[in-house]
């Protein structure tokens, strides 16, 4: 495997409510394009469910746009459930979209990450 450039890494801890995007890029700052590299996150709160959406506008919901990723699966995380979203592939996303994640619950803890170079 070869490493990877990068121009970019958005790390975020995470304190949010019911489908509040947190803008990664947004679509003015995508002005020619970009690679995402990678994305994780582990979001912590009761069956919550997460997307990494690309969209002109911040998505109003999990469903809400081109999902890159969404929840993979369910992990113990402090005596709470926690989702794990993981995008280990490049992605070119077009001029003019921004990216956001965004959650269906309440998040009470976690991080997100996503490793981004913009053209």
């Amino acid at each position: 495997m070869r490493p990877i450039r990068y121009g970019a890494c958005w790390l975020a801890g995470i304190v949010a409510g019911v489908n509040v995007a947190q803008e990664v890029i947004s679509p003015a700052a995508n002005a020619r394009g970009c690679i995402i590299h990678a994305a994780a996150s582990m979001v912590r709160g009761p069956a919550v469910l997460s997307s990494l959406i690309v969209k002109t506008s911040a998505p109003a919901n999990i469903f809400d746009g081109q999902a890159l990723a969404i929840t993979s699966g369910y992990s113990a995380f402090t005596n709470s459930d926690a989702d794990i979203l993981k995008l280990d592939r490049e992605f070119f996303v077009p001029a003019g979209l921004g990216v956001y994640f965004i959650s269906n619950k309440n998040r009470d803890g976690g991080m997100m990450q996503v490793i981004y170079s913009l053209l």
